[in-house]
């Protein structure tokens, strides 16, 4: 098995046709105090970065919703229509990631 080093130098000369900074994913299911807490956490500490915020929610039967799309409307909210589980749902947000 090979190492493998990723250095700065190498991830500032990844070409990025990107203009974020950073994108953050966040899961969720049923926990809006937690995701409301989260996302004011990341929006109000985002030291200068440029940053995009995806939130996926799965299938949550509280005001998961809701709380994000009114309080956060800059956040791309996807929703699931049934619970999909952590791994497709995050993959579901990369695919979204700009």
């Amino acid at each position: 098995m090979r190492n493998f080093q990723l250095t700065a130098d190498a991830v500032l000369s990844t070409p990025r046709d990107s203009s974020y900074d950073l994108s953050v994913i966040i899961v969720n299911w049923n926990t809006a105090a937690l995701l409301e807490q989260c996302v004011a956490s990341i929006v109000e500490t985002n030291s200068g970065l440029t940053v995009e915020v995806i939130v996926v929610d799965n299938a949550s039967t509280d005001d998961s919703v809701d709380l994000v799309q009114t309080r956060f409307p800059d956040v791309i909210v996807l929703v699931n229509e049934q619970n999909l589980g952590f791994s497709r749902s995050a993959n579901r947000a990369l695919r979204q990631c700009r």
